[in-house]
């Protein structure tokens, strides 16, 4: 009887192991954990198993990413691709970046295709190649893709963004103006200030003294 139990613990043990073998110990995933990868890949596009599927995917993490990557760049379905760039932002890699820019960027993708990278792109803000493009998009005419950009610059503001912010203040969608107001008072503690030329004359005065904790 002791040996028996003693048997099933060292099985139970043994397969623990394997397991965090086949996704922590190797650069490279063992190959029957890259047919289940592939599976779970497949499966996003069935409603019923989507769910499940991108959780385990996303509970692999960075070894799913090569292969997310490649899969969001032959696929053609908006909500799988969605579901895809979902799977890079929990993830989060910062080789990711360039991948969501392509994906911002393209005119022939998809309009919740390109929000999704937008929105997964407020977690780049620090480089200089993100908020450029988040600052183009957010004049974007489809609303769905300028709101999630200007709520992009906004999640997480920087003394760099600020600049950008007080542009969006003159926007037509009057909404996403109001928005990069509050994350302009929130960021400066400046409440006196709620128009452009106002914004603009204080940071032409205070940009080169201004600080911000990032």
């Amino acid at each position: 009887m002791i040996r028996s139990l003693f048997l099933i613990f060292f099985l139970s043990l043994s397969i623990a192991w394997a397991k965090e073998d086949l996704v922590q110990t190797s650069p490279k995933a063992h190959p029957a954990l890259v047919t289940k990868i592939k599976e779970w890949l497949l499966q996003l596009e069935k409603s019923s198993q989507a769910e499940k599927a991108q959780e385990s995917l996303e509970r692999l993490g960075q070894i799913t990413l090569p292969f997310v990557y490649s899969y969001l760049g032959e696929n053609k379905n908006p909500k799988t691709k969605r579901k895809l760039i979902q799977i890079i932002e929990t993830i989060d890699s910062y080789d990711s970046h360039p991948i969501l820019l392509d994906h911002l960027t393209n005119r022939k993708e998809d309009s919740r295709v390109r929000e999704q990278a937008a929105i997964t792109l407020a977690n780049f803000t620090q480089e200089k190649k993100v908020r450029e493009a988040l600052a183009k998009y957010a004049f974007h005419r489809d609303v769905r893709i300028s709101r999630a950009c200007v709520h992009a610059l906004c999640k997480f503001p920087r003394k760099t963004s600020i600049p950008i912010l007080i542009s969006i203040l003159k926007h037509w969608e009057k909404s996403l103006a109001y928005k990069a107001q509050e994350t302009l008072v929130q960021v400066t503690q400046k409440k006196d200030l709620s128009n452009y030329e106002g914004w603009k004359k204080w940071w032409l005065d205070y940009k080169d003294i201004f600080t911000i904790s990032e």
